[in-house]
């Protein structure tokens, strides 16, 4: 768990760095000119393939660690901005019956308001399996992120998807070489923003309800 802003900076560029470097690799592989057809081929279909999952695995495990950068922070429940506050109340809708859970989520504002609930990050960054612009923008919202920094990336992110979708359902797909070194861009890129996202949120608090 990431206890300071240092050690989600240091996870953060852990969990980045190992895949912008197979990233590379793949991209330089598939670039080679003594490659066959059939080779150049079969590394455009595993990379588009391996590049989307680099984007969505990226998404999931740093959102995780934002979540849990806020849990260790103990906020009590009238200092949480909203979006955390959600997800305390949306953690235990999921995990009550419905009069429990009135009950827990009526005593928590009007008696536990000083209380510090666990922001339990388990099952709260939901990719669906198929991260599309609509998932990503969802996703943001969980983090409490503006949309805004990442709006004319958008169409970015449906592309990386778009080209690894009839890959993974067993068509040939039409990613070239040039094709696959332009995903390889975006998801480096993306990543690279989604973690500065992060850690500018971690900064400046936002997580944090405004005096």
């Amino acid at each position: 768990m990431s206890r300071s802003i240092i050690e989600l900076e240091m996870r953060l560029s852990e969990h980045r760095a190992w895949r912008v470097k197979e990233i590379s690799s793949v991209k330089k592989l598939a670039e080679l000119k003594d490659r066959s057809v059939v080779e150049k081929e079969f590394f455009c279909r595993a990379g588009a393939a391996l590049f989307y999952a680099h984007w969505e695995g990226f998404v999931k495990r740093a959102c995780e660690e934002y979540l849990k950068y806020i849990s260790y922070q103990k906020l009590e429940f009238d200092q949480m901005a909203d979006f955390v506050a959600s997800n305390i109340i949306y953690t235990k809708i999921k995990n009550n019956n419905n009069r429990e859970c009135s009950d827990s989520i009526v005593k928590l504002i009007f008696e536990d308001i000083k209380s510090k609930p666990y922001l339990d990050p388990k099952n709260l960054i939901d990719t669906e399996s198929n991260l599309s612009s609509r998932v990503f923008t969802k996703t943001m919202k969980v983090i409490g992120i503006p949309i805004s920094g990442f709006e004319t990336k958008l169409k970015a992110i449906d592309s990386i998807l778009g080209s690894r979708n009839p890959i993974a359902h067993g068509a040939k797909g039409d990613v070239d070489v040039p094709r696959l070194a332009e995903i390889g861009d975006l998801v480096i890129g993306l990543t690279g923003s989604l973690k500065d996202e992060i850690e500018n949120a971690a900064q400046s608090k936002i997580y944090r309800r405004a005096p």
